[in-house]
């Protein structure tokens, strides 16, 4: 009786189907490890975007402090440091005035400002607010009494009726440097925002020299 030889497999297919493999799970690392980099530079950098100066103002013997966070940016209450800056460093400002306790204001806030398309064109303004009904405490350096934060509050609020004709809120505008250290206004809005995408729009209506 004959007996029929097996077939022995040659160990090259095996041996390259294993070394596919191992290039196909070094290529996935190396993807994983990239992606897992630009994510912790992207928490970084927020990070640094939140902690930090919004931009870096220059240290004034003003009472506010340069930057404090808000609704995911940096905002200063100094605007006059930051017409400063914006003029130096060929940037926009962002103005709102708003009220610590206005309804479609805080509705802005949670609904519109935290949107990441909105959150995109805030980042290219110097960002100032200013509160007409009383200053937050902890927009300060030193947080002085409720009287005072009341006082500084009416004086926006004159600000606003002298500069701009209106005692609106929330009110936000664009505005741009000038020569003497004053502004132009170059778009307002007011009020509640209904379309998220075209208060996005309305940010993009910067002159030449937003960045």
């Amino acid at each position: 009786m004959k007996t029929i030889p097996t077939p022995v497999r040659s160990a090259e297919p095996v041996a390259r189907h294993a070394w596919v493999v191992s290039l196909c799970l070094m290529i996935a690392t190396s993807i994983l490890l990239v992606t897992a980099y630009r994510f912790v530079q992207s928490v970084r950098e927020h990070a640094r975007m939140m902690n930090g100066p919004a931009p870096d103002l220059p240290r004034t013997d003003s009472k506010y402090k340069p930057a404090f966070g808000f609704v995911g940016l940096t905002w200063t209450a100094d605007l006059k440091a930051a017409v400063g800056w914006a003029k130096q460093n060929e940037r926009l400002i962002f103005l709102e005035i708003d009220g610590a306790t206005d309804t479609n204001g805080a509705l802005n806030h949670n609904l519109v400002f935290r949107d990441p398309a909105v959150q995109m064109e805030l980042r290219r303004y110097v960002r100032v607010i200013l509160y007409i009904a009383i200053v937050p405490a902890d927009w300060y350096k030193y947080a002085p009494a409720q009287v005072e934060r009341q006082a500084d509050a009416q004086v926006n609020n004159g600000y606003e009726m002298q500069q701009f004709q209106t005692a609106e809120t929330p009110l936000y505008l664009i505005l741009e440097p000038t020569s003497d250290n004053t502004f132009e206004v170059l778009a307002t809005f007011g009020g509640i925002i209904h379309d998220v995408q075209g208060f996005a729009a309305f940010l993009k209506k910067r002159g030449r020299v937003a960045k």
